[in-house]
Formats: structure tokens, C-alpha cells, sequence
């Protein structure tokens, strides 16, 4: 067992000694690197395959962000600010504007990869230099090139990024635990996994103004979410009934040993 702990916690400090950093270069590309050294203009880094020793120099001019693996940030980019066709203000840094997509990069106190927003559903961009652009929607009208299925989009946000309230996890522990009681913990542990969440929105989904200005989005990563929230209430409710038990076998237990 000394052992086995040993090597454990040489397993941990190996872990966080070779802990990395994370770079964003211009084109939204996210990359997990180890860093060599770093001034005003210039970095060196190495990949993190082990089996490649070449040692990579990168202008800061061609990055967006810098992370360093003790938690500093270095931010290279101003935020450019996103319209919306209903209205709603997206602040995000726009790297490419295409056709039919527009790729934006956020920075949220975590590194995320870049979002696709359909430009059919902004209607302009106003640049960080204080420059404008309409968002021609002409092209797209006469002749769109592909439908985007929004709904399936939302679901498979909702399964990454959502998570349920520690009060329903809580509400449903508790309500468990009542069930011994007449049954009463059931009826509040029903309303509890079945109520839709309110709280859908998340800052690590980069897709979350979708929420504001897609309905086909929201409605999928609402049905994904209330799925999600009623499997994540009926284990806590779960958890609630096995507590008594547990308890009353450990007083047994202890009561025998007391025999």
C-alpha cells in the first residue's frame, strides 16, 4: 500500500511538472505546447509529440492568445462586436468571414476552439478599429447552398456543454430520502427531474448566442438538456434512497461490534 501511494504521488508531481501551455494562433488554431522562452516580440516552443525535438519560433503578432501553464494569459486581439439580425451583441474576435459562415475565437476564462455563426443571422460587424461592415444577404436569399440542421446542433451542445443546478441534484438527494416517508420524497422528485431548466446558458458553449438568436437551436439544446437534467435527477434521487439504508447498516454494524 506504501508503495502503490508512493508512486501515486510521483505520478501527480510528474504530472503537474510537465503541465502545459496553449497557444491561439491567428486562424483560431488551438495548439497545447511546452514553452521555452518568451519576450516582447517573439516565442519558442516545442510540440507536445515526444518523438519530434525540433524547437518552434513563432512571431506574438501572429497569435491571439498565450497561456501560460501556470494559469497567466497573454491577450493579442481586441474584441470586434457581432449584430445580430434579432438585435443581440456578440463580442467576439472575427476570424473569417465567408459566404455563408462566420468564424469568431472568444476567450471566457478558458481556451475555446472557434465558433461558426451562419451569416444569415447577422446582419453587421463593427470592427475593433472602429470600422463597419453590412452582411450582404442577397446571395443567400436567391440561392442558399446548404441547410444547417440547428436542432441536432443544439442537442449536441446541450450533451457537451450543460450541466444541472446543484439545487435540483440536492432538491432530489433530499426528496430520496423522504421516500421512506410515506412516499412523499417521490412527488417533488417527479417535478424536480421533470421541470424544463431555466438556466441553459453557458460560458464555455461557443455556440451560446445561438440560444438568443436561433429558435431550431434552442429548442435542441433544450430537449438535449432536460434529458440530460432528468437522468442527472433520478441517479441523485437514487443516491437519496441508498443514503438511509447505508446509514442504518453502518449503525448495525456498529451496534454488533459493540456486542
Amino acid at each position: 500500500m506504501k508503495n502503490f501511494i508512493l508512486s501515486a504521488l510521483a505520478l501527480l508531481i510528474g504530472t503537474c511538472t510537465f503541465a502545459q501551455d496553449t497557444l491561439v494562433k491567428k486562424d483560431g488554431a488551438v495548439l497545447p505546447v511546452y514553452l521555452f522562452d518568451s519576450d516582447s516580440l517573439m516565442i519558442s516552443y516545442k510540440g507536445t509529440d515526444t518523438t519530434v525535438n525540433e524547437v518552434n519560433v513563432l512571431q506574438k503578432k501572429d497569435l491571439l492568445l498565450l497561456k501560460h501553464r501556470n494559469g497567466a494569459v497573454e491577450i493579442f486581439f481586441s474584441n470586434d462586436t457581432l449584430i445580430t439580425m434579432n438585435g443581440a451583441i456578440v463580442l467576439c474576435k472575427v476570424i473569417e468571414i465567408a459566404p455563408e459562415i462566420i468564424t469568431t475565437f472568444s476567450y471566457t476564462g478558458r481556451v475555446n476552439e472557434t465558433a461558426a455563426l451562419p451569416s444569415s443571422e447577422v446582419f453587421a460587424i463593427r470592427f475593433h478599429d472602429g470600422s463597419s461592415e453590412l452582411v450582404d444577404h442577397s446571395e443567400n436569399k436567391e440561392e442558399p447552398v446548404f441547410t444547417m440542421d440547428y436542432y441536432k446542433m443544439g442537442q449536441a451542445d446541450a450533451k457537451k456543454y450543460f450541466k444541472t443546478s446543484g439545487g435540483a441534484i440536492i432538491g432530489e438527494v433530499v426528496s430520496g430520502m423522504c421516500t421512506y416517508v410515506y412516499f412523499l420524497g417521490l412527488i417533488p422528485g417527479i417535478a424536480i427531474s421533470t421541470h424544463t431548466p431555466k438556466n441553459i446558458h453557458c460560458a464555455e458553449n461557443p455556440n451560446d448566442a445561438l440560444l438568443n438568436t436561433n429558435e431550431a437551436y434552442k429548442a435542441g439544446f433544450v430537449d438535449a438538456a432536460k434529458r440530460k437534467k432528468s437522468k442527472d435527477c433520478w441517479i441523485a434521487y437514487g443516491c437519496g434512497v441508498v443514503v438511509p439504508i447505508g446509514l442504518a447498516v453502518a449503525i448495525l454494524y456498529t451496534i454488533d461490534d459493540g456486542f
